[in-house]
């Protein structure tokens, strides 16, 4: 159901860039847990800023409905004739990935829903892809947050996203830890 074809990949500029020697993408997802966590290993705020840190980022997958992990790797979506795509966090606005799950829907159940009536996070769903060097991820989600961490090692980071996704029920609205560097998509970024 996912969209290979349509689409325009666009870049997001959420603080943090997956560092190209390998950004070790680690996926938590959990079923009826709507939100999934992503670590990273990268550069704050990018790769080529003179002042960058090197972390561990935990991106949010805020509303999650479905996800896709690991190819395609660097070598095939450098490829891509939807747009300049490397190491980092896109959009990719026009995609079709939720059009294709609701016929898909329509055709199983034989329902006659649009996406409004379905109302929630699918009508406020997105196509998020993220690039990194042997995997990338794509995300039909609400948005994304980023939260770089440069001063836990990974294993700390890790231990923060299982501990959320533990106590999603409890914690879904709580604000991240680190505010001065957390960025959101689509309420932070352009």
């Amino acid at each position: 159901m996912l969209d290979y074809e349509g689409g325009v990949f666009v870049e997001l500029d959420l603080g943090f860039t997956p560092s190209p020697s390998g950004g070790g993408m680690f996926l938590l997802q959990e079923e009826e847990v709507h939100d999934g966590f992503l670590l990273l290993y990268g550069y704050m705020p990018s790769l080529h800023a003179p002042d960058r840190e090197e972390g561990t980022a935990l991106v949010t997958i805020v509303g999650l409905s479905q996800s896709v992990f690991g190819y395609p790797s660097e070598e095939a979506f450098w490829l891509d004739n939807r747009g300049d795509v490397g190491h980092g966090f896109y959009e990719l606005q026009a995609s079709k990935w939720l059009e294709n799950v609701m016929k898909y829907n329509e055709r199983t159940y034989e329902s006659g829903n649009s996406v409004s009536e379905l109302g929630g996070k699918y009508e406020a769903a997105r196509h998020f892809f993220i690039g990194s060097k042997d995997v990338s991820a794509q995300f039909l989600a609400e948005g994304l947050r980023v939260e770089p961490f440069t001063d836990r090692p990974y294993k700390a980071v890790r231990d923060e996203a299982l501990r959320r996704m533990e106590n999603w029920y409890e914690e879904r609205d709580a604000l991240p830890s680190q505010g001065r560097h957390v960025r959101s998509y689509p309420n932070d970024a352009g």
